[in-house]
Protein backbone atom coordinates (compact mmCIF):
# COMPACT_ATOMS: atom_id res chain seq x y z
CA UNK A 1 0.00 0.00 0.00
CA UNK A 2 2.88 2.14 0.38
CA UNK A 3 4.48 1.84 -2.62
CA UNK A 4 0.82 2.24 -4.21
CA UNK A 5 0.34 6.25 -1.94
CA UNK A 6 3.48 7.23 -2.87
CA UNK A 7 3.06 6.55 -6.72
CA UNK A 8 -0.09 8.48 -7.10
CA UNK A 9 1.29 10.90 -5.21
CA UNK A 10 4.04 10.92 -7.41
CA UNK A 11 1.51 10.91 -10.39
CA UNK A 12 -1.22 13.64 -8.91
CA UNK A 13 2.31 16.20 -8.54
CA UNK A 14 3.51 15.65 -12.04
CA UNK A 15 3.63 18.04 -14.33
CA UNK A 16 2.66 16.46 -17.74
CA UNK A 17 -0.51 15.27 -15.69
CA UNK A 18 -3.97 16.68 -16.50
CA UNK A 19 -5.71 16.24 -13.98
CA UNK A 20 -9.63 16.16 -14.27
CA UNK A 21 -12.97 16.08 -12.23
CA UNK A 22 -16.26 15.09 -12.32
CA UNK A 23 -18.80 17.90 -13.70
CA UNK A 24 -23.08 17.49 -14.22
CA UNK A 25 -22.34 16.00 -17.34
CA UNK A 26 -20.11 13.43 -15.81
CA UNK A 27 -22.78 12.34 -13.61
CA UNK A 28 -25.40 12.34 -16.52
CA UNK A 29 -23.13 9.81 -18.69
CA UNK A 30 -22.53 8.03 -15.42
CA UNK A 31 -26.42 7.68 -14.86
CA UNK A 32 -27.22 7.56 -18.49
CA UNK A 33 -24.64 4.28 -19.30
CA UNK A 34 -25.40 2.25 -15.76
CA UNK A 35 -29.05 2.14 -17.05
CA UNK A 36 -28.07 1.63 -20.57
CA UNK A 37 -25.81 -0.83 -20.16
CA UNK A 38 -27.33 -2.50 -16.81
CA UNK A 39 -23.96 -2.41 -14.92
CA UNK A 40 -24.13 -3.75 -10.99
CA UNK A 41 -22.29 -2.31 -7.96
CA UNK A 42 -18.71 -4.16 -9.24
CA UNK A 43 -18.66 -1.44 -12.00
CA UNK A 44 -19.76 2.13 -10.41
CA UNK A 45 -16.23 3.18 -10.22
CA UNK A 46 -15.43 2.02 -13.44
CA UNK A 47 -18.08 3.59 -15.30
CA UNK A 48 -17.48 7.15 -13.21
CA UNK A 49 -13.92 6.76 -13.99
CA UNK A 50 -14.69 6.39 -17.89
CA UNK A 51 -17.56 9.34 -17.62
CA UNK A 52 -14.82 11.37 -16.28
CA UNK A 53 -12.86 10.90 -18.83
CA UNK A 54 -15.34 11.12 -21.53
CA UNK A 55 -16.75 14.46 -20.66
CA UNK A 56 -13.37 15.46 -19.84
CA UNK A 57 -12.72 14.59 -24.15
CA UNK A 58 -10.21 12.48 -23.02
CA UNK A 59 -10.32 9.58 -25.83
CA UNK A 60 -6.87 8.00 -24.86
CA UNK A 61 -4.89 6.72 -21.66
CA UNK A 62 -2.11 4.86 -21.34
CA UNK A 63 -1.36 2.09 -18.34
CA UNK A 64 0.45 -0.63 -17.56
CA UNK A 65 -1.52 -2.78 -16.62
CA UNK A 66 -3.63 -4.67 -19.68
CA UNK A 67 -5.10 -7.36 -18.17
CA UNK A 68 -7.66 -4.72 -16.85
CA UNK A 69 -8.42 -3.40 -19.95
Amino acid sequence: MEEALSRSYKWWNAREVHRVFPTHQTVFLFNDWMTRFGLGRKRILDTMLAATYASAEITDIVSTDARDF
